[in-house]
Order: structure tokens, then sequence, then C-alpha cells
């Protein structure tokens, strides 16, 4: 089975952004976006957050 942060990584590397420029663009912090594409949700703070960066991170996916 396909995770989330695996299809993540996959389109940014397609793309060939690295995790710096995809933290500039979605304002996410670099860290955050380590812990999504590993799928390590556990790491996160608090819900919230974690639901808020899903968010970003995929209405940003198509100019990442």
């Amino acid at each position: 089975m396909i995770t989330a942060g695996e299809v993540l990584k996959k389109k940014r590397e397609s793309l060939g952004k690295n995790l710096d420029v995809v933290s500039l663009d979605t304002k996410i912090q670099k860290r955050f976006l380590i812990y999504i594409e590993k799928n390590e949700f556990d790491r996160f703070e608090s819900e919230i957050f974690l639901t808020g960066f899903k968010i970003g991170r995929a209405s940003c996916r198509e100019r990442v």
C-alpha cells in the first residue's frame, strides 16, 4: 500500500524540487515536511497542525 507521504515525495521529486524549495512555497517548516514524507505523524505536537499541513501541502502539490 502506498502512503500519502510516499505520494507527496514522489511528486516533489518528479518536479525536481528539494525540501527547502517546498518549505518556502508552502510556508511549512522543513522538519514537518520530512515528518510527512516519512509518515511520522506522531511527531506532530497537535492533530490540528497535522491537518493544516496536509491540506496546505496537498493543495500545493501541483505547483510544488
